[in-house]
């Protein structure tokens, strides 16, 4: 049983969505074409024998509500040529009508009961839902990098990979722990605007507008992740980082990001939101995360930040004193002579004494 704002709601996918889901996969046994990699992932879930998170639910009526289009082509309904369509297939993997209903039936309480607990729930979650005051820092997480691995998809594609032209997830709905509670960017298509990645926004160096290492070609997304295909620059600090990410020095990536629309949620025993609408404005590769991991790729690990240096104050000038004879300290002096002119302390004592190395 899911609990929100202390309402308990059964979330348990019902025996017709189980039979649709069954159907699906018996279609996709005999090759029939229809549902992506999330349809059937969804199939699994409604047959796995648990209970939904209230967020796939939230997913599974706006999917149903996008895709009632599909009843009207031929080939959905028994009888009709072509039977069953791709958007059949695709119907039976989130459970049909059976899940249609329940959906929206289940969506409606969940959010119903969020409502009621947006003003009241505690404290961090309410003032979440601010986003005047959410979108007053920066909002970023992490991805991880794999050189090799984004060479070989493209060199799948291309008889010739464009070496500097690279593809790779920026985003998942993998919850991150921010101030206020979690925090899960939905990735329905609606939920994510992609206008700016898909305006020629930069590629940046730590999210730094000066620092540009190339440009975003095209951003899209693919089984609940947002993807980027970016090219680099070819001028000389470009250059050294494409370095690094070829040599495997350079993994983490980042994205800059702006919620539009959230909801509180309970997730994973945690407060938080789900951004149910947001956009992200540029890619960055990082030296150094901004949070945990929000996307598993080839590679998953991430540097540790340093350790940071302690601060020296700075050397205090000492009056020059001009030696007759050479003088002991640890090192041998030169004899010098006084300069010919006066010259100030300061520059005195980086240009008159020699040190040579001990005997």
């Amino acid at each position: 049983m899911a609990e929100i704002n202390g309402q308990t709601i059964n979330l348990m996918p019902t025996a017709g969505m189980r039979d649709e889901a069954e159907r699906y996969r018996a279609w996709k046994d005999e090759g029939r074409p229809g549902g992506t990699e999330v349809a059937a992932r969804r199939a699994g879930q409604i047959l796995s024998g648990d209970e939904l998170s209230p967020e796939t639910v939230v997913t599974m009526a706006a999917w149903f509500a996008r895709h009632e289009v599909d009843k009207q082509g031929e080939g959905f309904s028994p009888g009709e040529d072509g039977y069953p369509s791709p958007g059949r297939v695709a119907w039976a993997a989130w459970g049909g009508d059976p899940g249609q209903t329940w959906a929206s039936s289940k969506a409606e309480t969940i959010k119903a009961a969020q409502d009621r607990g947006a003003t009241v729930s505690s404290g961090s979650v309410a003032s979440a839902v601010n986003l005047r005051e959410l979108n007053q820092q920066p909002l970023r997480r992490q991805a991880s990098f794999d050189y090799a691995a984004a060479v070989r998809a493209q060199a799948a594609d291309d008889e010739q990979p464009d070496v500097r032209t690279f593809e790779f997830p920026f985003s998942s709905e993998a919850p991150v722990d921010r101030w206020f509670g979690r925090e899960i960017l939905s990735h329905e298509e609606s939920a994510v605007d992609l206008s700016r990645l898909n305006d020629a926004a930069p590629l940046l160096w730590n999210h730094d507008p000066d620092r540009v290492l190339g440009v975003i070609e095209r951003g899209w997304l693919d089984d609940g992740r947002g993807m980027v295909r970016v090219r680099f620059a070819r001028n000389a600090f470009a250059e050294e980082k494409l370095a690094d990410v070829r040599d495997g020095i350079l993994r983490n990536v980042s994205v800059g990001y702006s919620i539009n629309d959230a909801q509180p949620i309970r997730s994973g025993g945690a407060d938080g939101i789900i951004a149910t609408s947001w956009q992200p404005h540029e890619v960055s590769i990082v030296s150094v995360p901004a949070d945990q991991p929000s996307v598993s790729g080839a590679v998953s690990t991430t540097t540790p930040p340093p350790r940071p240096r302690p601060r020296l104050p700075p050397p205090t000038p000492k009056p020059w004193n001009p030696p007759s004879t050479s003088r002991r300290c640890g090192r041998r002096l030169r004899p010098m002579s006084a300069p010919a002119s006066p010259a100030s302390p300061a520059s005195a004592v980086s240009t008159a004494l020699t040190i040579s190395p001990r005997a």
